[in-house]
């Protein structure tokens, strides 16, 4: 997989977070686009051909480097190419993150009614869990 975003301080961000999670070698280098932000998603939406070309190409290259699912970020970026239709490029799946979004928040209701609670602990809530006791514990 890879992230596809729409500046570089995003991109950069989301790749942190996949090394925090351990999953790096899963990750192929994602892209993004520079010049863009969320002041560009507008005139995207009114005007989609006038961008349509530049992003699946960009697309493109990183698929090129082998990711098998794209993660677009941001939410409008995201949005943006699923009302284009833009569901797989080169054979590598966009993942529908509002969907995901919505269809992750259904299991973890249906989780819940069998009695299955999610964790309050993972990568980051360790560290921070970890600090707490190193400043407030003897």
């Amino acid at each position: 997989f890879a992230f596809f975003t729409h500046n570089r301080w995003a991109l950069g961000q989301l790749e942190r977070q996949v090394q925090q999670y351990g999953l790096t070698e899963h990750m192929v280098p994602g892209d993004y686009l520079d010049g863009y932000s969320y002041h560009t998603f507008g005139d995207m939406f009114k005007n989609p051909e006038k961008y349509t070309n530049t992003i699946t190409q960009a697309i493109k290259k990183v698929v090129a480097n082998g990711a098998g699912v794209i993660m677009a970020a941001s939410l409008p970026l995201n949005v943006w190419l699923i009302k284009q239709g833009i569901t797989e490029i080169d054979g590598a799946c966009i993942l529908d993150q509002f969907g995901f979004i919505v269809k992750q928040a259904e299991l973890m209701v249906e989780l819940k009614k069998i009695g299955i609670k999610r964790s309050k602990y993972g990568p980051l809530q360790k560290e921070m869990l970890e600090a707490m006791q190193k400043l407030y514990l003897p």
